[in-house]
């Protein structure tokens, strides 16, 4: 479910006098992060990979790319913070935490259909207070420790008044064909039910915001120029790869793995 509202209203709502600083730097860090992903699959489209893994195993790396290279540390109130378990960090702004997640891989699909798939973001928002729709005095559901259907309302609200963040989704369209953000959006989430659907107020980024000087620089210096002019993969030198070299076998090509990833058993404690 979805209301939409004043952009500009909302943000200075939020952030204040640094609302503008904030919205182009979280523009800049999708961009960013979407094309680190696309750069890491193109290296390994040339080292003989037929299947779009590579795209798709940069998932950890979005969310570093996004906390250490949208220059949000600038900004009186910066914060990052480590959820438990996980194996990367999120951005807090003016006790905003922000959460970005893929919406869809292609334009048309409804804000209003978004879903927060994975685990550890569906736990953040309840640690911060975003409930399901139902009365407080229902219980969730239980799915097991690990689940977040097994934090309870009550437990939820406690815990949000231990940590005070306001949840700030950041949702995106992007895929493994292209360096480009065609869409995306950012607002804060009324409620969070347990299939990961919500309520919420989002409102339209200004994709424009990406100047000249959107860049990768993760691992040592992939470089870039302003959103769509971003040089081929043959004509820039090849990226680092920060990771190791762990082969996995897939039997059949993926064009994103961040969720399958993100609820693994095998990651940590996931």
């Amino acid at each position: 479910m979805v209301s939409m509202s004043s952009g500009s209203a909302w943000a200075a709502e939020q952030f204040g006098e640094d609302a503008h600083d904030v919205e182009v730097n979280v523009v800049k860090g999708l961009f960013r992060g979407q094309r680190a992903a696309r750069a890491v699959k193109q290296f390994a489209l040339a080292e003989g990979a037929s299947d779009n893994y590579a795209y798709g195993s940069m998932w950890n790396a979005r969310y570093q790319i996004f906390v250490e290279q949208c220059e949000l540390a600038g900004l009186p109130g910066f914060e990052s913070v480590k959820p438990k378990g996980a194996p990367y960090r999120l951005a807090v702004v003016n006790g905003r935490v922000l959460i970005p997640f893929r919406h869809s891989d292609t334009v048309g699909k409804p804000i209003g259909e978004a879903k927060i798939s994975s685990l550890i973001p569906r736990r953040v928002s309840r640690e911060n207070g975003v409930l399901p729709e139902q009365s407080l005095f229902d219980a969730v559901s239980e799915a097991g420790a690990d689940d977040v259907a097994s934090i309870s309302v009550e437990d939820a609200a406690v815990a949000a008044h231990v940590a005070g963040y306001t949840v700030v989704y950041v949702a995106y369209v992007a895929n493994a064909d292209s360096d480009e953000i065609p869409e995306a959006w950012w607002g804060t989430p009324v409620s969070l039910n347990d299939d990961g659907s919500m309520t919420w107020s989002p409102v339209k980024l200004d994709l424009a915001l990406a100047t000249d000087d959107v860049h990768v620089t993760a691992g040592g210096g992939l470089p870039g120029t302003a959103a769509g002019a971003l040089p081929g993969f043959a004509q820039g030198a090849e990226p680092p790869l920060a990771f190791g070299s762990k082969v996995r076998k897939d039997d059949m090509p993926v064009s994103e793995v961040e969720t399958r990833l993100l609820d693994s058993p095998a990651e940590n404690d996931e």
